[in-house]
């Protein structure tokens, strides 16, 4: 590898990839990102259904087969409506039902929180085409249980620089 590969956006966003899925993050595919919910759905299904199964099966029992779609879009509108972090934090109530989104790592050791905790799913996803409009991508995407918590704009020293990032995050 020459010394220009190396200063190569692909290469930085390969190196920042390569770090996380060695150290228990999982790595995503542009094609399951849901771009109208804005969501990973099949993280974020995977998540509430392994750690709140009671809560899950209430809500199935209400909405019958359309449960995931509906619960899908629910936290979609609600995370649109309080924003991310709200909801990382607090539970989500719907009809009968509380969902918590994200379990942070317990103070003191409980069985049943350290469970969800490692439960959860970190996920990170290259090029995520983001527009139905066009085919603009962010380099990579963190994700929590589904929830896009993080995005990274990479640029290099070469070519281009964070004045750079800045304008194609306000103006793509």
């Amino acid at each position: 590898m020459s010394i220009l590969d190396k200063h190569k956006e692909n290469v930085f966003e390969t190196e920042i990839v390569d770090y996380l899925t060695s150290h228990g993050w999982a790595e995503g595919t542009s094609q399951s990102y849901d771009k109208d919910l804005a969501l990973y759905p099949e993280d974020l299904l995977t998540y509430i259904k392994s750690t709140q199964p009671e809560a899950y099966e209430k809500m199935l029992k209400r909405e019958g087969s359309k449960t995931d779609d509906v619960l899908l879009k629910f936290v979609a509108k609600e995370l649109d409506s309080q924003g991310s972090l709200h909801y990382l934090r607090h539970e989500l109530k719907y009809i009968g039902s509380k969902f918590k989104l994200c379990q942070f790592k317990p103070e003191l050791f409980n069985p049943d929180t350290q469970k969800r905790y490692d439960a959860n799913i970190l996920r990170v996803v290259r090029q995520v085409y983001y527009s139905k409009l066009n085919q603009n991508s962010i380099d990579l995407v963190l994700f929590v249980n589904g929830i896009p918590i993080a995005t990274l704009e990479l640029k290099t020293d070469f070519t281009q620089n964070v004045q750079d990032a800045i304008w194609q995050y306000k103006k793509r």
